[in-house]
């Protein structure tokens, strides 16, 4: 059973937890905006804009990191049925569209998204179990423990067998890793490492250094063993190219906050990072 079924139509068990986790993510985040005095329905507002971007933005940049594929099947550009998204992208997406959001409304986006990021973190390890019941984020093949058998029909794997990632076993099966469930106690470390820096933070920014290497360093390592991307030097993806650009990203956000924890706000020169005057 791939859903429910409500008044004939069916909803997949994926888009669920999709919905669940974007819902439990916004609570979150309202809970924290709440404790720090901020306006809850700045989140809100937010919210509905990076969403919306973000899903347009992970497309974009999952149909450019698998152009291989869908130069000779263009329609299927438009076709989220099957999945396709790249969480990287919607993750710059969201980046972009925050940063925006707050400089028009002249609020402090770092703080921002220290009090988001954990919300949003939450939510992707929701959304991770969705994977599982949606037989995507999956893994090259494996003979270990944690192996899962996925019946050929249910995903996409002709391109991934002929380039060796994926091998037949009893007839339309494959065995592969189960990249989602690393994935989620990753990502369950990282919460909790990033709950602790912000509980502990004095000054805005670590929050979002901390998850920007946090999440890098994790799909860096973990696309070693994805079955659905696209090599690019020897082993090396498009999605790690750019993990290394966020993990770029990150660290610089690291350095911008050890510069203004040490240095007077009005002896710092200017970019745009430095927006507690807000």
């Amino acid at each position: 059973m791939e859903g429910i079924e409500i008044f004939g139509i069916t909803i997949s068990f994926s888009g669920i937890l999709i919905a669940v986790s974007l819902i439990l993510g916004l609570l979150i985040v309202e809970s924290l905006a709440k404790k720090t005095k901020q306006n809850t329905e700045t989140y809100l507002d937010l919210a509905i804009r990076v969403v919306a971007g973000a899903v347009i933005g992970s497309r974009i940049t999952y149909v450019i990191f698998h152009w291989w594929y869908f130069k000779d099947a263009p329609a299927q550009m438009f076709s989220l049925s099957q999945g396709g998204m790249s969480f990287m992208g919607a993750l710059t997406t969201g980046l972009i569209i925050s940063y925006v959001y707050c400089r028009k409304r002249r609020i402090s986006w770092l703080k921002t998204c220290d009090t988001a990021l954990l919300g949003v973190l939450f939510g992707q390890i929701i959304g991770k179990v969705g994977d599982f019941f949606g037989r995507t984020n999956l893994g090259t093949y494996s003979g270990g423990r944690f192996a899962m058998q996925v019946a050929v029909a249910d995903i996409d794997v002709q391109q991934s067998i002929a380039a060796g990632n994926a091998k037949m076993i009893r007839g339309d099966y494959i065995q592969v890793h189960p990249l989602f469930l690393y994935e989620i106690v990753g990502l369950m470390i990282l919460y909790a490492l990033i709950a602790i820096v912000y509980k502990r933070q004095k000054i805005y920014g670590l929050v979002l250094g901390s998850y920007l290497v946090g999440y890098s360093v994790l799909n860096f390592i973990t696309e070693f063993i994805r079955l659905d991307t696209t090599r690019v030097i020897g082993r090396i993806s498009f999605e790690q190219i750019f993990a290394i650009t966020t993990m770029m990203f990150g660290c610089y956000v690291f350095y911008n906050c050890y510069q203004r924890q040490h240095t007077e706000l009005k002896n710092l020169p200017k970019n745009f990072f430095l927006d507690e005057e807000f």
